[in-house]
């Protein structure tokens, strides 16, 4: 399976993964910055009892490089392919390539003891969930990532933010 899909198209899937994703997890996205093969997303995350719902928060870090990998046309990630994309986020990070999307959905040792699950199926679990709801909203995906690329930065001007 190749995952490392460069230039702007996947940076926009990428972005626009967590931007659903973060929305139909009950975050709220502030706004996107989109610009040469690079993104941002602002979304506040999701709270479940008055705290940060820390599953939703793993999932929505989670879909940026799970929707990456379903591009162009929403494929069917398999199982292997989807802990492939999640093994790969860990690597980069563990190798030092900064600061990944794996290390972002890491949640507090207390969340995962009251969950009683390793850190690896916490994960897991937030992998698949963020794969269903790419999946279910492809066709949201695809809007979220066509307005991006209408609104890319050029040259030295600032960043393009938009409601979604």
């Amino acid at each position: 399976m190749e995952i490392w899909v460069g230039g702007r198209t996947a940076t926009a899937y990428h972005e626009a993964g967590h931007a659903v994703v973060g929305q139909l997890m009950g975050g709220r996205v502030q706004w996107l910055e989109f610009g040469r093969g690079e993104g941002l997303v602002f979304c506040e995350p999701a709270v479940k009892d008055g705290d940060v719902d820390y599953f939703a928060n793993a999932a929505t870090k989670l879909a940026g490089p799970i929707a990456a990998s379903m591009c162009p046309n929403g494929e069917r990630l398999s199982d292997r392919d989807l802990r492939y994309v999640v093994r790969f986020e860990r690597s980069c990070y563990l190798a030092g390539l900064g600061t990944t999307d794996w290390h972002l959905a890491q949640p507090p040792i207390v969340v995962l003891e009251a969950a009683g699950l390793a850190e690896g199926e916490y994960l897991w679990r937030a992998a698949r969930r963020a794969r269903a709801l790419l999946r279910q909203h492809w066709s949201a995906v695809e809007a979220v990532r066509r307005a991006s690329m209408k609104r890319r930065r050029t040259g030295n001007s600032p960043a393009t933010r938009f409601e979604p």
